[in-house]
């Protein structure tokens, strides 16, 4: 029986055997159909929309639901999210069977759900009722010092970055 292509990966990207329930991830959300409604690259910097500072706020409640989380740098870019985030593993996480199928508590999978559904919820509510993230996420470990000072530099640089590669301007008026 041959295999059709549907346009779409049917694999997790996720590495097998690998605890997602610790450890530095940097996550790359993006919205449905690249829609840009998050921000504004205004002069090389972000001016959050309704949509984006929603997008803010849950962020922060992120540590505030999860005591074991601790958030690093972020940014809201017109059409998608990035940040770097630290799962600690304590008693709530430790011993998660990671041979087990399906969603882990408390896992980086299951918190950015949880963010993407919070934030989709209140976005639909209050700003734009249309809106919708693009299935699933983007995510990369971050192994090392120098992986994570990389990551930090490019989130910083992203919004000069956007504003360069799509001619917006970049200086001060």
């Amino acid at each position: 029986m041959q295999t059709r292509f549907l346009g779409y990966r049917t694999h997790c990207a996720r590495r097998p055997n690998w605890d997602y329930t610790r450890g530095i991830f940097f996550i790359t959300l993006v919205t449905g159909g690249r829609a840009r409604v998050l921000s504004k690259i205004v002069h090389g910097r972000v001016v959050l929309t309704d949509a984006g500072a929603i997008v803010h706020q849950e962020w922060y409640r992120t540590v505030e639901r999860r005591s074991h989380v601790s958030l690093d740098r972020f940014v809201v870019m017109p059409d998608h999210f990035q940040a770097l985030i630290e799962l600690k593993q304590d008693g709530a996480t430790a011993g998660a069977d990671q041979a087990s199928p399906g969603l882990q508590p408390e896992s980086l999978a299951a918190i950015v759900g949880q963010f993407k559904a919070q934030c989709a919820s209140r976005i639909k509510e209050e700003a734009l009722p249309d809106f919708a993230w693009a299935p699933g996420f983007h995510d990369v470990i971050v192994r090392n010092r120098r992986q994570l000072e990389n990551k930090r530099t490019y989130i910083q640089a992203n919004p000069k970055e956007w504003a360069r590669k799509t001619h917006e301007p970049t200086a001060h008026p």
